[in-house]
């Protein structure tokens, strides 16, 4: 969309470190050459590099984009991480967070807790739960864009709140 738009893009994927950057060619044939340059990027289980991923956004030519992170936050610190380079990026830049929710949380966060482990596992996911709300909140009112959504309405929400931000 964004490059139909006539948007430049890039695409920043990373993990404990910077693992590919690509600049997206307008046009369906730009789409496509992206697709072929990140489709074997595997998921790794480290903690994510929110901070080298806001310096790579700060790096490139274009003032004033558009930064789309699209993560889940599951941990406080995880959390605090987000919101720092997220609030970096805000100085020169239009920042969105989409955080994409965890269904189980949600789940265990509904649940009766009959045993000992059940109510241990709600507390967590309450936790958990309320420090995204916390952060989310905290986002916009610094003037961060923030969707917060499962992973049926990912693609909707996150063209929504793009469209609302790029203008």
């Amino acid at each position: 969309v964004a490059s139909g738009r006539g948007d430049q893009v890039t695409v920043i994927a990373f993990a404990d470190r910077i693992l590919r950057t690509v600049r997206v060619r307008p046009g369906a044939r730009g789409a496509a050459a992206a697709y072929a340059a990140l489709f074997d990027i595997e998921a790794e289980l480290k903690e994510s590099a929110y901070e080298l991923a806001a310096e790579a956004v700060d790096s490139l030519d274009s003032p004033r984009t558009v930064a789309l992170l699209m993560t889940s936050v599951v941990d406080i610190a995880a959390a605090e991480s987000v919101r720092a380079s997220l609030a970096m990026l805000k100085k020169r830049h239009r920042p969105i967070l989409v955080n994409l929710e965890d269904p189980d949380l949600h789940r265990l966060g509904a649940s009766e807790g009959r045993t000992t482990l059940d109510a241990f596992a709600k507390t967590g996911a309450l936790g958990i739960l309320a420090g995204n709300r916390r952060m989310a909140a905290r986002l916009r009112h610094a003037g961060i864009a923030v969707a917060s959504v499962s992973a049926k309405d990912l693609a909707s929400e996150t063209l929504q709140v793009y469209l609302q931000r790029a203008g």
